[in-house]
């Protein structure tokens, strides 16, 4: 059976009862693996069904495509076999020679980016949800988050468990996983948890007890792993070795980080996405500020994109020759920011105008 008092300690943690568990560590400690692994456990001791769900419809095929191969190669459930398509997973006893395996359904794959045609799907039992890669590495040009991610995986759980107040349930309530590395703090999650920084090592509370963050301290595994495979140590030396040893996330050093001073001005405001940025300068200290905050009825605020666009907003396309002069006081360093993930967010506004 899984070893978990080597990989991650997922009896510990679904201890906690939480409705969303998110872990976030290092790369490699099992989180996937062990999860698995217990889904597979609900299933045989209890009929519970799991579902993965990805972003975008184009992953399903490579999640699914041996999806129980480790298990089946480390001999986890010796009495099963398993087998996946790209859209359900399935489990059953171990035939005897010549007989044919009798599959019972274990699971299904789905993604947000087909919500409306899951919401046409039929799904039974389903009260252990995860996603993986919940957290995506800043670096990465090719990848992103979905548009309201948080949202729609509040109606994917809706589609997939068809949960109604009141209701008794002999199977128990969902439970929502998400995994990731430390790789970028600026993610729905974090965000929908009001954090501007790093969470705290160990497991902390959030959104009213509802919501439970582990961030993993690293320790003997990554130290290993640094000195003892290949990957550890093509990664010493570069960006790669800080989330290889799970000691930070991108992006999350302290640089240029102060609060703006009372004796700031309010300047303009800049809406992104949503996001909104005020900008504040302050003579005496010869700095721009930038917060969340834009004053009620201000009429200087810029657009950057056409859905940011309201009344008394500038599109930022007649303003650009302002905005790129406000952008040479950014490359000179003499902006600040409220919080690490306002200013991680600010410079995602900067590629625009070509900062990278």
């Amino acid at each position: 059976m899984a070893d978990f008092t080597t990989h991650y300690d997922w009896p510990r943690t679904r201890t906690y009862d939480a409705d969303t568990t998110m872990v976030i560590s290092s790369r490699g400690p099992g989180k996937t693996y062990g999860l698995r692994y217990t889904f597979v456990s609900d299933y045989l001791k209890r009929g519970i069904r799991f579902a993965e769900v990805t972003r975008r419809a184009n992953e399903l095929t490579d999640l699914s495509f041996g999806y129980f191969d480790k298990m089946s190669e480390n001999d986890e459930f010796p009495n099963h076999v398993f087998k996946s398509t790209s859209t359900k997973a399935f489990i059953a006893e171990r035939p005897a020679e010549g007989e044919k395996p009798e599959w019972q359904l274990i699971g299904y794959f789905v993604s947000l980016s087909q919500m409306q045609l899951c919401k046409k799907r039929t799904f039974v039992n389903v009260r252990n949800i995860l996603m993986d890669e919940a957290v995506l590495d800043a670096r990465d040009r090719n990848h992103d988050y979905m548009n309201n991610e948080w949202g729609l995986l509040t109606q994917m759980v809706d589609s997939l468990t068809r949960e109604h107040a009141g209701d008794a349930d002999k199977l128990g309530k969902p439970h929502v996983y998400l995994l990731g590395n430390k790789c970028d703090l600026l993610n729905p999650y974090f965000a929908i948890c009001g954090l501007t920084d790093e969470p705290p090592y160990g497991y902390t509370w959030y959104r009213n007890k509802t919501f439970l963050i582990h961030n993993v301290e690293p320790g003997e595994y990554e130290n290993r792993k640094m000195t003892e495979t290949v990957t550890g140590r093509m990664a010493v030396g570069t960006d790669e070795e800080q989330v290889l040893r799970g000691e930070g996330f991108t992006g999350s050093n302290p640089d240029f980080v102060h609060r703006k001073p009372r004796t700031a001005k309010y300047q303009f405001g800049i809406v992104f996405h949503g996001d909104r940025f005020g900008v504040w300068y302050d003579e005496r200290q010869a700095y721009f500020y930038v917060d969340s905050k834009i004053p009620n009825n201000a009429t200087n605020v810029y657009a950057l994109t056409t859905e940011d666009n309201r009344i008394n907003y500038i599109m930022a396309k007649s303003s650009e020759k302002f905005l790129r002069s406000f952008c040479e006081f950014y490359g000179m360093g003499m902006i600040r920011f409220s919080t690490i993930v306002l200013r991680n967010k600010f410079n995602r506004v900067m590629r625009l105008f070509g900062y990278r």
